[in-house]
């Protein structure tokens, strides 16, 4: 499966300048402080947790798209807008790769979390 160059998810934070102009672009988001940059296919601008999450989780289903995920402390933008339907973009390049090379991605190995345990209700 090496036919096709595989990209990584870089995680990067904003200086203040480049802070500035992201908030200026996404006007009705107040709180950015990182980029996550997905190779040749767009970006994402937000907080530090909202883009390593999107990070975790994408190296996991997009195999075919992403190879390794890193954080990096700067990089040079040209662009300060996030890109639109980013995920759709995503699916549908996976999509391709899976049917140009006959195979199917694995399933997620999401770890598993704990969830909410409810208590029966007892009646006095």
């Amino acid at each position: 499966m090496k036919r096709y160059k595989r990209h990584d998810l870089v995680v990067v934070k904003l200086n203040k300048s480049q802070i500035g102009k992201a908030k200026k672009a996404h006007a009705k988001h107040e709180k950015i402080t990182h980029v996550l940059l997905c190779g040749p296919y767009g970006q994402l601008f937000g907080t530090e947790d909202f883009c390593t999450k999107r990070a975790i989780t994408w190296l996991e289903v997009f195999p075919y798209i992403f190879k390794k995920r890193k954080k990096i402390g700067r990089a040079k933008l040209s662009n300060y807008e996030s890109t639109w339907d980013l995920v759709g973009t995503l699916i549908t390049i996976q999509d391709g790769l899976s049917a140009q090379y006959g195979v199917q991605p694995p399933p997620p190995q999401f770890k598993k979390q704990s969830g909410c345990c409810l208590l029966p209700f007892r009646r006095k």
